[in-house]
C-alpha cells in the first residue's frame, strides 16, 4: 500500500518547467523559434503552406483590376510586391508570422463600384484611395484615432474584444449565467 501511494505521489507531482533548447543557429536566435517551442524546418512548411494559400491573389487581383481599365502586368507585379513587402516587414520588424496581401474585396469594391462612379477613371479612383490613406494615417497620428475608439458605446467594444472568449457551458450549475451577471463579464452578460 505505502508503494501506492509514492507511486500516486510521482505520478500528481507537477512537472518541471523545461528552459527551451538553446538556438541551434542564426534564424532561431533572431526569431526565438526554440522559445516559441518551433524549428526552422516547421516554420518554412508553416511559410510554404501560407504562401500556397494565399498565392490565388497573383492571378485574381490582376485580373479583376484589369477589368478596370488597368494593365495586368503592371498590376500583376504591384499584386507580387506588395504581398512581398507587407509580409516580409511583418516577419522582420513585428516578429509576427503573419503574411499580408492586398485585399479582395476592397478591391472589387474599387474595380466594380468606385471606378464606375468616377466615370471609369481609374487613376482619378487611385488618387482618392492615396487620400483616403493619407487621412487614415493623419487620424492613426493624433488623438483623434483614441476619440473615435472612445466614442464607441462599451457593448459593441465589449463584442469585438469578447470574439474568440469561450463561451461558458450552461450544463454546469456554476456557469449558468448569474456568476457573470454579478461579476460583470462583459463577454458573457447572461
Amino acid at each position: 500500500m505505502a508503494q501506492t501511494r509514492k507511486s500516486r505521489a510521482r505520478k500528481t507531482r507537477a512537472p518541471k518547467a523545461q528552459e527551451p533548447p538553446p538556438p541551434k543557429d542564426g534564424l532561431d536566435r533572431f526569431f526565438g523559434l526554440s522559445a516559441q517551442g518551433t524549428s526552422v524546418a516547421t516554420e518554412l512548411r508553416a511559410g510554404l503552406a501560407t504562401f500556397l494559400t494565399m498565392a490565388y491573389i497573383m492571378f485574381v487581383n490582376p485580373a479583376m483590376l484589369a477589368q478596370a481599365g488597368m494593365d495586368h502586368g503592371a498590376v500583376f507585379v504591384a499584386t507580387c510586391l506588395a504581398a512581398a513587402l507587407g509580409s516580409v516587414i511583418m516577419g522582420l520588424y513585428a516578429n509576427y508570422p503573419i503574411a499580408l496581401a492586398p485585399g479582395m474585396g476592397l478591391n472589387a469594391y474599387f474595380a466594380f463600384t468606385i471606378v464606375p462612379e468616377l466615370g471609369g477613371s481609374w487613376q482619378l479612383a487611385l488618387g482618392v484611395v492615396f487620400l483616403s490613406g493619407l487621412l487614415f494615417l493623419a487620424i492613426s497620428l493624433t488623438p483623434v484615432r483614441a476619440w473615435l475608439v472612445d466614442s464607441i458605446p462599451m457593448n459593441p467594444q465589449a463584442r469585438h474584444r469578447c470574439r474568440h472568449r469561450p463561451v461558458p457551458r450552461t450544463d454546469r450549475p456554476s456557469e449558468r449565467g448569474h456568476r457573470h451577471r454579478r461579476s460583470g463579464d462583459p463577454c458573457h452578460p447572461r
